[in-house]
């Protein structure tokens, strides 16, 4: 029987790969792999923060709506504060200019509470008069007693508004 060796041939020789070179391509293909493989894992990641970066887009575009929402919010809030304040100012004005007026009457009716009703009576004018006054006085204090609440209700809104 014949032996072929390799040192015979030296196409054969040539074709079979020494140790040395085939852990070398074993090494080379291994990093291959490890290339490949971290490659996918980059490509994961790469389609992971994509979609991270679209889904913070996506909030960032509702925040700033919702930034918009609260601006007009805070626009329309501050027109009315505005409006509100003035509304006191006129109130106040009519709160003082009310004081001037009835203030005369108020004062009118406190000197005549401190008569006695007897001595009213007895006063030299007619008694037509003194019932007239009264019916008068009578009627400027529903009159009075009506204003105040309405202006106290007005304050009271104003500042239920306010807060």
């Amino acid at each position: 029987m014949l032996w072929l060796t390799a040192g015979a041939f030296p196409v054969l020789a040539a074709n079979q790969p020494d140790n040395k070179t085939g852990k070398r391509l074993q090494v080379i293909e291994q990093e291959i792999e490890t290339g490949k493989r971290d490659v996918d894992e980059a490509k994961r990641r790469a389609l992971a923060m994509g979609q991270d970066i679209e889904r913070l887009s996506e909030e960032l575009v509702a925040a700033a709506g919702a930034v918009q929402d609260h601006e007009r919010q805070i626009g329309a809030l501050s027109r009315r504060l505005t409006a509100l304040s003035r509304l006191q100012e006129r109130k106040a004005d009519d709160l003082r200019a009310g004081r001037e007026k009835y203030g005369l009457v108020l004062s009118a009716m406190q000197r005549i509470a401190l008569y006695p009703p007897e001595a009213m009576i007895a006063q030299p004018t007619k008694p037509a008069d003194t019932v007239r006054t009264a019916i008068m006085l009578r009627a400027a204090v529903s009159v009075i007693e009506r204003k105040a609440s309405t202006v106290r209700d007005e304050i009271e809104f104003i500042d239920h508004a306010r807060r």
